[in-house]
């Protein structure tokens, strides 16, 4: 509509104005000014940020530092509470505050902002206890140190506070437990069904946590360096548990509900829920019927091929005896099992999956199926105390993509042997094995 107005130096928009195409004013490079429906902050391709409430320097008010942003699904000026630069930390910190309280609204640089996210860990308020939010904060990621009570805005649509912990409005989400409460148990509230990712993580206080039976689903690090966590009730119902949920905790045994549907396996070594649980020896499965079963402390999955292996606890040690029945080895299954120094594997087995059996310091002995298949990309990775893999025992003929290349990577002590139709490919091993 004005494209190539290369003149144009003020722009004014009426109250009534909606929508503006983003090529309307294409070319027009030499605006100063621009007055924008009240209000409203409608994108324009050829306005240059430093016109816009999001284009504006972050800033302190009363201590809280706040980052104006752009959020393309509102035209209002919004702002974040954000973290504090590191490189500022040291000149911006404000001891012996105890309570801090964000304001809905915040007048800078002539806009009118709204706050409606918080994104922070409060760092440079090394004393603070009591965290109070507004009505219109409706987005919430942070973890904050020390802290002790939430209180909530009784206005707010999205989130609400009892006895300090931090819930949704609807009470069926526990957001965030304060990480500097006093409690070493914690029962969580009937009709709560999600607990969200980071609900209780660094929280190293906390020994002991019971789940309602309402709980469905415990979400990604939700309970992550809760480093005295050493026991959990497990309710019948829960479905899911997310990855990382509760890594470096020191749980030592989990028992955990045939409800249960999904327990996040991300295909590499750092997807796991008990990820550095060192004291973990076993998994245990209450009830019957569901698609998981323990065996010697060991979790597998069954399918219609037979069972997957998915999960070897952390601090299992010495031999692993796979039981007959088992078809594949999952991705990331035996990943980070430091105290395991062999394995035996049954005929049944045809698949190692991805990074099966990295990062495994004290493995000395594998025993392959007769009938593998695959080996999948890292499945053998960072094992240093392992000295031989026999392959020659496999009666399968290997094609192309039967190994991976990067199956042994990492392990320039590896004698690989190898039956003649893989001998072609030697090289392309061994060259990930010496990096």
């Amino acid at each position: 509509a004005f494209c190539g107005c290369s003149s144009l130096r003020k722009l004014i928009l009426p109250d009534s104005l909606e929508s503006v195409s983003f090529s309307a004013f294409r070319k027009c490079s030499m605006v100063e000014e621009v007055r924008f429906p009240r209000g409203k902050f409608l994108s324009i391709g050829a306005v240059p940020e430093k016109f816009y409430p999001w284009g504006q320097k972050p800033f302190f008010v009363d201590g809280v530092y706040y980052e104006p942003y752009f959020d393309y699904k509102d035209q209002t000026a919004l702002l974040r509470v954000a973290n504090v630069p590191k490189d500022q930390l040291p000149q911006t910190s404000f001891p012996g505050i105890g309570t801090v309280i964000i304001p809905p609204i915040v007048e800078q640089y002539g806009y009118t902002y709204l706050v409606n996210r918080l994104w922070c860990d409060c760092a440079q308020f090394p004393d603070l206890r009591r965290l109070e939010l507004p009505e219109t904060v409706d987005d919430f990621r942070a973890t904050i140190p020390g802290l002790r009570e939430y209180v909530v805005d009784g206005s707010n649509q999205e989130f609400a506070s009892i006895d300090g912990v931090l819930y949704s409005k609807d009470l069926r989400k526990l957001i965030s437990v304060p990480k500097g409460m006093s409690t070493e148990v914690f029962v969580v509230k009937d009709g709560v069904e999600t607990i969200e990712e980071k609900a209780f993580g660094d929280f190293h206080d906390l020994k002991e946590v019971v789940l309602s039976n309402s709980v469905k689903e415990i979400g990604s690090h939700a309970f992550e360096n809760c480093t005295s966590l050493s026991k959990v009730h497990f309710n019948s119902g829960l479905e899911k548990i997310g990855s990382q949920a509760f890594s470096n905790t020191a749980l030592v045994s989990v028992e955990l509900p045939a409800s249960l549907k999904d327990v996040r396996q991300k295909p590499f070594s750092g997807g796991r829920p008990f990820l550095g649980c060192r004291e973990l020896k076993e998994f245990k499965i209450v009830g019957e019927g569901g698609p998981f079963t323990s065996m010697d402390g060991v979790l597998y999955e069954k399918s219609s091929w037979g069972l997957v292996l998915i999960y070897c606890p952390p601090g299992y040690s010495g031999k692993l005896v796979i039981p007959d029945g088992v078809y594949a080895i999952g991705d990331s299954a035996l990943c980070n099992s430091e105290e395991l120094d062999a394995v035996v594997m049954p005929d049944s087995v045809r698949n190692i999956s991805d990074w099966a059996l990295a990062r495994c310091k004290s493995l000395k002995e594998v025993v392959l199926s007769r009938e593998l298949q695959k080996v999948g990309s890292c499945a053998f990775r960072e094992c240093p105390s392992l000295k031989k893999l026999d392959f020659t025992r496999c009666r399968h003929y290997f094609g192309y993509d039967g190994i991976e290349t990067s199956a042994f990577a990492d392990n320039p002590q590896l004698e690989l042997i190898l039956p003649e139709n893989l001998e072609n490919r030697r090289k392309y091993f061994e060259r990930e094995m010496k990096r």
